[in-house]
């Protein structure tokens, strides 16, 4: 508090508009706070020794420290609560430019721009699952399933459920496969991911006996 309340209004205003970034770099705080001079008030708050990381080792890029950013962070919600939502979306816009999925999707969920996430999700999801992004796509979905948003995407609660299976294990995600197969669903694809998910979650749960049969019926029409 001591050191915010020492800045301008300028830097404040600064800081906390930029604080819901994971780094922070000339051309992405210029697109979320509409300045042109981001370079120069990175490189004035480094030298002032304001609780800044770098990330590159020509200075090009930083980071807040952590318990700074989270004092920042709680300061926007109080005095700029309504500017949140444009702020993330302004990140969000920066990352899909760059082709960079995670941070756009990241954003874009935080700014409750359903419009992009969710076909971006749908996009990404699978290729994401193959990397091993379980948690991260967990602690997306989980919320998006609870409000009924992914209804309309099949494919999306397909690697939900096998996401919560990698990461909470499969009697976790046992309910998330009873949902599924209350949907008939026209898409081959996501039929044979549920008939594949079951003999495996028996087998997990050494319900082999069970499993078998099932696997067998699933392999043949698959």
């Amino acid at each position: 508090e001591d050191v915010l309340a020492r800045q301008s209004a300028d830097v404040r205003g600064f800081l906390l508009r930029t604080s819901l970034l994971g780094e922070l770099n000339a051309s992405l705080c210029n697109a979320v706070t509409g300045r042109d001079d981001s370079a120069h008030m990175l490189r004035m708050l480094e030298q002032a020794h304001l609780f800044m990381i770098p990330l590159q080792g020509d200075h090009s890029e930083y980071r807040y420290h952590g318990m700074f950013a989270e004092f920042l962070r709680t300061e926007l919600a109080r005095h700029h609560a309504a500017e949140i939502p444009a702020l993330h979306r302004a990140a969000s816009r920066w990352y899909d430019e760059r082709s960079r999925a995670v941070p756009a999707i990241e954003h874009a969920l935080a700014a409750g721009d359903l419009a992009y996430a969710l076909p971006a999700l749908s996009m990404h999801g699978q290729s994401l699952l193959e990397e091993g992004r379980v948690r991260l796509l967990s602690r997306w979905l989980d919320p998006l399933l609870a409000a009924g948003a992914l209804d309309a995407y099949p494919i999306l609660q397909v690697v939900h459920a096998w996401a919560v299976c990698v990461a909470r294990g499969p009697r976790a995600a046992a309910t998330l496969l009873d949902r599924l197969e209350q949907r008939v669903d026209p898409d081959p694809e996501v039929r044979a991911h549920r008939l594949a998910m079951r003999p495996l979650f028996l087998s997990l749960t050494d319900q082999i006996e069970q499993a078998l049969p099932l696997a067998a019926a699933a392999l043949e029409e698959i």
